[in-house]
């Protein structure tokens, strides 16, 4: 066993978009865009501004997992969403995409790592731990990845440990743990840290709202509620799938690219060529309300009137942001949006892993 220091990293290795925090401080973001085979063509992906948070630029890059290549690449619209994702060679190839990305990283220093299950897989409907899915998802981190460079594979990064914590119920933990870091040593791997213990006895729910998927659960003074939590496929990408689906139906074409529908959800507007610009924001406006529909009703059969007795409620999760300023602000009198929604629950890893699972 290794007595270097460790390296801590939480890991949300989701189906949209794949976020590493450091014990730097740092957060990255890129695209969970992965296709089998080898094809490192395409275009850079700038990102987007994601306020806190910084998206890496993204180059196209291969990767060898088990006997199969793979290519990241932001250009890729592959949908990583099935059952059996978590636990896929294509799962392992984004976290280690990720963990490439983070700056001057020793390769010499074990990294630990903390990373999440969707909490309707993490949890039986008994309550129960599903340590078959747990045990599944830390065996697949595991195994080794190699990254394919100018047709030389070289071995990617180690995990010497890895956590699986329930995801959503990361939050608690970002809400309960205060990182102070001074501007002056900003970039510390040590920052001093503040423990609210009255965060960790409160009732809290937590909605995450994925690319994806949507987690609801809620912290019951030191427990997660047995019976009550929710998990469903729903979120900004079914607004993107019906607005791409409703523009190609009403004007007969075959294949919309992401960006454009990209645009057509933030300006209601769509360029058919150039020059011939036409307004889609009713469709725009159709999806976004169908979706929000449903996810409020999710939320209302969770949560309910129990709300009255809930300490607050905290909005979470990469489509978070857009949700919650588009029909999900005014459910609740005491809920909100957590500051660097997107992000929320790579840092609620990265604090129990450092803060919680070492120090007790």
């Amino acid at each position: 066993m290794s007595t270097k220091t460790p390296f801590f990293i939480g890991l949300d290795d989701g189906y949209n978009t794949s976020i590493g925090y450091t014990e730097r401080g740092e957060t990255v973001l890129v695209p969970s865009r992965i296709r089998i085979g080898k094809n490192d063509a395409g275009i850079k992906f700038e990102g987007v501004n994601t306020g806190k948070s910084t998206v890496v630029e993204h180059k196209p890059q291969v990767y060898q997992a088990d006997d199969t290549f793979y290519t990241v690449n932001a250009a890729i619209s592959t949908d990583t969403i099935s059952d059996d994702y978590p636990y896929s060679g294509a799962n392992r190839v984004m976290v280690h995409h990720v963990l490439n990305q983070i700056n001057n990283i020793n390769k010499e220093q074990p990294i630990h790592l903390c990373s999440g299950l969707p909490i309707l897989t993490y949890y039986k409907r008994s309550g129960e731990l599903n340590m078959e899915a747990i045990n599944k998802k830390q065996d697949n981190l595991k195994k080794s990845v190699k990254i394919i460079t100018d047709g030389k594979a070289v071995e990617s990064l180690q995990v010497a440990k890895n956590a699986v914590m329930p995801e959503g119920i990361a939050a608690v933990f970002d809400l309960g743990i205060e990182e102070i870091r001074k501007a002056e040593n900003r970039n510390s791997a040590n920052p001093k840290c503040k423990r609210h213990d009255d965060v960790f006895g409160q009732h809290i729910a937590i909605v995450d709202c994925g690319g994806r998927t949507l987690d609801i659960a809620i912290w019951s003074a030191g427990n997660v509620e047995r019976g009550n939590f929710k998990t469903e496929n729903v979120g900004i990408e079914d607004i993107r799938r019906q607005v791409g689906d409703a523009i190609k139906d009403e004007y007969g074409l075959h294949e919309l690219r992401d960006d454009q529908i990209e645009k057509a959800i933030n300006t209601g507007a769509l360029q058919l060529r150039k020059g011939h610009t036409v307004n889609v924001t009713d469709i725009r406006d159709e999806a976004r309300k169908d979706v929000v529909t449903r996810i409020k009703t999710i939320i209302n059969n969770v949560i309910g009137s129990r709300g009255q007795m809930i300490d607050q409620i905290v909005f979470i999760g990469g489509g978070s942001k857009f949700l919650y300023e588009h029909g999900l602000s005014d459910m609740y009198e005491q809920q909100r949006l957590i500051g660097d929604p997107i992000a929320a629950n790579a840092r609620g890893f990265f604090k129990y892993l450092k803060y919680f699972a070492n120090n007790g």
